[in-house]
């Protein structure tokens, strides 16, 4: 039976789905395969009987249909993950590292450089060049055939959720025609960010990567940066706009319309930790790249952090948490932009 969302989409509304099958997930990605396809993949999810914390890493790949609204399993990720990096260019998703599930002492969980590319076709996974530098949760932009891969963090202390050691400023670049890393033949100047950056998002609009908050130093220091990257002129290097975000978040969900930059939700919210302990944000603030500055907008109904895909207007939320560290949730929502 096909869902019929109960509301009328209108500007600022979140939209129920249906929600993930299988259960609450978080700590995954989440990707747009055109023309109808959602895809979530990997995450940690509920498990009470894992050691040392309460949730364990899943393997599993899911695609939701956007005109059939309906979900359904393809082939697992070759390994258990969470904090994948990940990017689709044409009908094939790629997959950059991210975090294992901590071994038998589950005491620290830390990053490979393993890479691999789902082709659609075949419904099967192959191994790829891997990452040069392994870590976790970069920002990731496409330009064409080429993924930038921008920042990220290496371990993660499982009982406290703290990442260690120092978040990264690495850029590493991939091109998908020749299955190789390029990072090499890009100017150095934009190989590094200004400054050091996990579970900050990023998006591609006119030739120009926008990396957008973030942690810096672990999960207690957000940032409200804005990092610029002109493609067609690497040689300028990565600049810092002097717009910076209203609210200093990570983890938060993105996606563009027009020449707008949406971020909706995200954690690092010291404000709702001194009354609960959740902090993650409602907020909806929108950067306009032509303008180079920011606006905010009424907050979601529902405080969350987790990643998202913008289609035909409506940001894509399946997933995420309702509380920092860990919260995970399978409610899906969309965000009308």
């Amino acid at each position: 039976m096909a869902f019929h969302p109960t509301s009328l989409s209108t500007h600022g509304q979140l939209l129920p789905l249906p929600q993930i099958p299988n259960g609450p997930r978080q700590e995954h990605a989440v990707v747009y395969m055109a023309p109808d396809t959602i895809a979530v993949l990997g995450g940690v999810i509920p498990n009470a009987s894992a050691p040392v914390v309460p949730f364990s890493t899943t393997t599993e790949v899911l695609f939701y249909s956007i005109r059939k609204a309906t979900w359904r399993s393809v082939a697992p990720l070759p390994v258990p993950l969470h904090h994948p990096n990940v990017a689709v260019v044409g009908e094939n998703i790629y997959v950059f590292g991210g975090l294992d599930d901590g071994g038998k002492a589950r005491d620290v969980f830390r990053a490979t450089g393993e890479s691999w590319v789902y082709e659609t076709s075949t419904n099967s996974w192959s191994s790829i060049p891997s990452l040069p530098h392994a870590r976790a949760y970069s920002a990731i932009g496409v330009d064409q055939k080429v993924i930038y891969l921008a920042g990220g963090f290496t371990e993660l202390i499982a009982a406290s959720q703290q990442p260690l050691p120092a978040t990264l400023d690495l850029v590493s670049v991939f091109d998908t025609k020749t299955l190789k890393w390029v990072t090499n033949s890009v100017p150095v100047k934009a190989r590094t960010l200004p400054e050091g950056r996990d579970h900050a998002r990023a998006e591609i609009i006119d030739g120009k990567m926008y990396v957008i908050g973030g942690f810096n130093f672990g999960g207690f220091n957000q940032t409200d940066t804005v990092f610029i990257l002109d493609l067609n002129n690497l040689d300028a290097g990565w600049k810092t706009s002097p717009a910076k975000m209203p609210t200093p978040r990570a983890s938060f969900a993105i996606g563009v319309l027009g020449k707008e930059i949406f971020t909706v939700g995200g954690e690092g919210n010291e404000t709702a930790a001194a009354v609960f302990p959740i902090r993650v944000f409602d907020s909806v603030e929108v950067y306009n790249v032509e303008a180079d500055a920011w606006k905010q907008l009424s907050p979601i109904s529902y405080p969350r952090q987790g990643p998202g895909v913008a289609v035909n207007g409506k940001l894509y939320m399946p997933g995420g948490a309702d509380r920092e560290p860990v919260g995970p949730i399978s409610r899906f929502d969309a965000y009308v932009l």
